[in-house]
């Protein structure tokens, strides 16, 4: 009988930094689990993944469970400053590379400040991957909100006020972008006075930009995808 495939092994650098893995986790033998315990008091809830599994995706998840500190030799993390619903798509995605198996986060209008929280995990996390997941499908929904402008108002602000107060730019760009666009115009005039004090000034020098390009005779770009996106490369 052959051996097993031997797993891909975390790759250290001169620093000793623990590398993302470079090749699929090997869940055909049984294997270990980590735990999150995720959220405070009561709302706390219990999170059981594969090792492999968090380490395949998180540099930084790699680094606590392998390390000499408490994650590291009990396999626990608290997280309790961490919404549970929120951390439950970040699990979903490490399994399926997409969010969208317990109705929390379909392909509609809804939930967008859900989606920048998933994203803001992301970050925190390690995870450029799942942030560039979330980037990538946020443009139509917030154009599909804009266009309908009252009605869909208290989200989009909401979600513009959440991307400000947690720095997170490249949604920031994105969310200017859509604003911007001469055919969410009307949108925009709906929600415009309620948005954050710095998202006024963005908005104002991205306007000036397109003005500039336009008076050059060029055709300004209405969306800029790329620098909606996060670097994927691990150190």
């Amino acid at each position: 009988m052959s051996s097993p495939e031997p797993r891909a092994a975390p790759v250290r650098s001169s620093a000793g930094r623990i590398r993302k893995f470079t090749g699929p986790p090997d869940l055909s033998t049984p294997q270990p689990i980590v735990t999150f315990k995720v959220g405070a008091g009561d709302k706390q809830e219990s999170f059981a993944v594969h090792k492999n599994i968090v380490m395949s995706q998180s540099s930084f998840f790699a680094a606590a469970f392998q390390s000499n500190f408490l994650e590291g030799t009990t396999q626990i993390m608290d997280l309790d400053d961490v919404e549970p619903s929120i951390f439950g798509m970040v699990v979903h995605w490490l399994y399926f590379n997409k969010i969208d198996g317990g109705g929390h986060l379909l392909a509609t209008t809804d939930k967008l400040v859900m989606r920048a929280k998933v994203w803001v995990l992301g970050r925190r996390f390690l995870m450029p991957q799942l942030q560039n997941y979330i980037s990538s499908g946020l443009v139509s929904v917030c154009v599909v909100k804009i266009k309908k402008g009252d009605s869909e108002k208290a989200g989009l602000v909401e979600f513009c006020h959440y991307i400000y107060e947690n720095h997170c730019i490249e949604l920031q760009k994105l969310a200017v972008d859509c604003l911007i666009d001469d055919e969410n115009r009307d949108g925009f005039t709906a929600i415009w006075k309620d948005l954050p004090t710095m998202m006024h000034f963005d908005l104002a020098i991205a306007m000036k930009s397109i003005c500039l390009t336009n008076f050059a005779g060029e055709r300004a770009l209405p969306y800029h995808t790329e620098e909606y996106l996060v670097k994927e490369e691990m150190e």
